[in-house]
């Protein structure tokens, strides 16, 4: 019993969080958004099927030029919470923002700009 509960525990996400995010899905507007939900959904129905671990922690990462938060926080217009609002700091947040002086480090493909450019450097 406590195996089956270890590996669903990893591998299967709860019908509240699925539902959540297929709720998220109808609702959302932009493309980038629907992409990084189905990718979300692919994930929890492959880690499902093939009793594989799942992580839930789709996300972009930005890069930005140290200290220079006060700037990025001048640029977000508006921050809206349209998922997971219990979860306080990591809720999912559209953010409206007019130019955000930051990069993308990670995108939601796992492609990861630090990796990427250690390996180019090394050639």
């Amino acid at each position: 019993m406590v195996e089956r509960l270890c590996i669903e525990a990893c591998c299967v996400i709860t019908d509240d969080i699925s539902n959540k995010f297929k709720s998220c899905l109808q609702s959302e507007r932009s493309p980038l958004g629907k992409q990084i939900l189905h990718t979300l959904i692919e994930n929890a129905r492959i880690a499902r099927d093939e009793r594989s671990p799942i992580c839930q922690d789709t996300r972009i990462y930005f890069a930005a030029i140290g200290g220079a938060a006060a700037l990025m926080a001048q640029r977000v217009e508006s921050a809206e919470v349209i998922a997971f609002e219990e979860f306080g700091t990591e809720a999912i947040r559209r953010l409206h923002v007019k130019e955000l002086p930051v990069v993308v480090a990670i995108d939601c493909y796992g492609n990861d700009i630090y990796k990427i450019a250690r390996e180019r450097y090394q050639e």
